[in-house]
């Protein structure tokens, strides 16, 4: 469908999914986008809060499409991360970031770190 805006889930999104949260039921049936490195975040924190077996079962409910990380989007990466350096975004948040933007996505995130900056969706 032309004109449907393409979404990069990061790891907050991600929960507020499991956790049911109404504000992100627009992600239903959608085909949405992340990185194995969200996906692990997202699997190490549902591991602080559920048994592996449920963890495993949560995960198998999702079904993004992958984004690999591209060699030349590692120095793109570290540059983001340097530069925002007092916002202590974790490395998940900055792989997810930088992948948005360099593949023409829309980084979904509840994160208030990432309140104002460009090509973010922004939903609690």
């Amino acid at each position: 469908m032309q004109g449907e805006t393409r979404n990069f889930l990061d790891t907050y999104a991600l929960y507020e999914i499991i956790k049911g949260n109404e504000n992100y039921s627009c992600f239903a049936g959608q085909t949405v986008y992340c990185s194995m490195i969200n996906l692990a975040e997202f699997a190490y924190a549902l591991l602080k809060e559920f048994p592996k077996d449920k963890v495993i079962r949560l995960l198998s409910m999702l079904e993004p499409k992958i984004i690999d990380i591209a060699k030349n989007d590692l120095i793109k990466i570290a540059e983001f991360k340097k530069q925002n350096y007092s916002k202590n975004f974790s490395c998940a948040d900055c792989i997810g970031y930088v992948l948005a933007k360099e593949n023409n996505l829309v980084f979904v995130t509840g994160d208030e770190a990432f309140r104002g900056f460009p090509n973010i969706l922004f939903i609690k």
